[in-house]
């Protein structure tokens, strides 16, 4: 049998053949790049083989290092040689998505390739790949259908079309990576992406299928539908890569378009020191460093056992529960552990729980880059001149410093944007969470802050987490959650006193629109906001404005203070104008 790679390669690339050359042969690509790397001339060089009207390419291309990049939105150009691999290393990638969808991604990232190359791509796929399948199975494979990409691509009028699209940044990959997964499109994809898609398919299925009359309408129910929803849409984060080590799977991005930022400690320690540009998630991959002392599941289990008599109850989020109650409930502390400790039940028979206040108890589990001095803030408030805290430390602000996540497998959190304004990190001891970020749009934003928990729209993107790792979330980052195992790991939150103009923002947001956040409020909230004020307007007269960032975050965090302190319903329009001069500013 032909192997059906080979079938799509060579069809294709007939098609290439058929519609005429490119501008980017490998020919003309050369004759670009020994131009570009000999530097930009406004005149052609004597004995030069390039034409003279080719030497306007020095205001619509540059060369990157490695790749030949246009110059409108930064975007790889790929010449005809290399577009089928390229194509096959972003439709894996992509976890063979619609077309619909995969020309947006292309779109974004390169130049050279046409919407009727990715379709055509998108086509011969599924007439070679798909039909090999169901071939060797002896039946119709589901997959052949278009689904929803098939009636959205008859509405586009691709004779307009320019092949100059515009985007964010281009993304660099290894052009040995993309070769080498040209050739074998369909039979090992990655890793990641493959369990992505196993999980994607648990969640299809679990969405689609019957549910007990008991949890027809419950929260259950309601996670498993949008993280379905969530996931179908989502694609592998784009990430910039310092000195630190990306997951499998990823796509590498320029710092300013990524959708999260894999670096060292010490780089993500100088990242949190900054006061300037929009904050971006941070993803620390495990090392020796974060990989020492992790806990185990049973181990935290026989700590909640041997101080059962103490703890009396837990808290628990029981999504088994209707949509029309709160999740939040309290358990006894067996009750949580035979959970743990038994067979598990189906989720439909018996919905996963997830722990998310539990007590850590290690004295300093935070990541090393957050002992920066920036990033103590939040306990400098607490205390008063004579180093006497300002109030006792109670076990609810342990909580919000420090604090463990439990959660059954096939649990999860709908979208929502952490409370407080706090940054947020996560590591995970045992198993592995799915984590996913989402960019909005204005237009999102206004319906995320309509919809709350039930929005699944924006840009999705999303990233493994495994024992070791660090997630670091701004705040406002909006995200969702898919635990597929059972999974325990450490978390804290705190605010970064350079970077209080954000945090001021995400309050504001939070405040108006209660629905964005699935957290408890902090009681002592409006003191500590008030302290800051107090200390923002002696700043400049005392010396100390660098310590908050500068006079940009101080402004930000007056703006948005002084809404907040406005009466309702004033205070959601206010908010709106607030952000819109802010957005303009910036």
């Amino acid at each position: 049998m032909a192997d059906p790679s080979d079938d799509h390669r060579a069809a294709f690339n007939a098609y290439l053949r058929e519609n005429g050359s490119r501008n980017f042969t490998k020919d003309t690509w050369n004759l670009y790049v020994e131009y570009l790397r000999d530097g930009v001339d406004p005149a052609p060089k004597a004995g030069s083989n390039i034409p003279a009207n080719k030497y306007s390419i020095n205001k619509r291309y540059y060369w990157g290092g490695s790749e030949l990049i246009y110059k409108s939105g930064d975007k790889i150009t790929i010449r005809q040689d290399r577009i089928f691999d390229t194509l096959a290393f972003e439709y894996a990638r992509s976890s063979y998505t619609g077309r619909l969808n995969f020309w947006k991604e292309i779109q974004q990232k390169y130049h050279g390739i046409t919407m009727n190359d990715t379709f055509r791509f998108v086509d011969d796929y599924k007439k070679f790949h798909l039909r090999a399948a169901t071939n060797m199975s002896g039946g119709r494979n589901s997959a052949d259908s278009e689904g929803d990409d098939a009636a959205s691509d008859e509405r586009i009028n691709t004779s307009n079309y320019v092949d100059e699209p515009t985007g964010p940044k281009g993304r660099h990959y290894p052009e040995a990576y993309i070769e080498n997964l040209g050739g074998s499109l369909g039979r090992n994809p990655p890793p990641a992406l493959e369990e992505t898609r196993r999980w994607m398919g648990w969640l299809r299925d679990m969405r689609d299928g019957d549910w007990s009359k008991s949890l027809e309408h419950s929260r259950y129910r309601d996670i498993i539908t949008g993280l379905s929803t969530i996931l179908e849409a989502a694609r592998p984060a784009n990430a910039y890569v310092g000195g630190g080590e990306a997951p499998a799977g990823l796509g590498s991005a320029s710092y300013d378009s990524a959708d999260l930022l894999c670096l060292t400690m010490v780089e993500a320690t100088r990242e949190l020191e900054k006061s300037e540009g929009p904050a971006k998630p941070i993803f620390i991959k495990r090392d020796a460093t974060t990989m020492k002392g992790l806990k185990t599941i049973d181990y935290y289990l026989n700590f909640m056992r041997d101080w059962g008599a103490m703890l009396k109850v837990v808290a628990v989020q029981d999504p088994s529960r209707r949509r029309d109650q709160t999740s939040g409930t309290t358990w006894p502390v067996e009750k949580v552990i035979s959970r743990f400790g038994a067979v598990p039940k189906p989720p439909k028979q018996q919905p996963p729980i997830n722990l998310l206040d539990l007590d850590c108890l290690e004295t300093n589990p935070t990541p090393e880059c957050f002992a920066v001095e920036a990033m103590n803030y939040l306990p400098k408030l607490r205390v008063v001149g004579n180093g006497i805290p300002s109030e006792d430390p109670t076990p609810s602000w342990n909580k919000v410093e420090k604090w463990r996540l439990l959660a059954q497998g096939g649990s999860g959190s709908l979208t929502h944007c952490d409370h407080g304004g706090f940054w947020t990190w996560v590591k995970i001891d045992e198993g592995k969470k799915l984590w996913l970020l989402c960019q909005l749009s204005e237009e999102d934003w206004a319906e995320f802050a309509e919809r709350g928990l039930a929005f699944t729209g924006g840009q999705w993107s999303y990233v493994w987490l495994e024992p070791g790792d660090v997630l670091i979330m701004p705040p406002g980052a909006v995200h969702a959650v898919f635990t597929p195992e059972n999974t325990l790991c450490a978390g804290g939150n705190a605010w970064s006193q350079k970077r209080m103009g954000d945090t001021m923002r995400s309050i504001a947001f939070e405040t108006a629109h209660p629905v964005v956040t699935n957290d408890e409020e902090v009681v002592q909230l409006s003191d500590l906001l008030e302290k800051t004020y107090q200390r923002m307007i002696v700043a400049p007269l005392e010396g100390y404005t660098a310590d908050f960032g500068g006079e940009g975050q101080m402004e930000e965090f007056s703006r948005y203070y002084k809404v907040s302190a406005q009466p309702q319903p004033r205070f959601a329009a206010a908010l709106t104008q607030s952000r819109n001069t802010s957005r303009l500013a910036s």
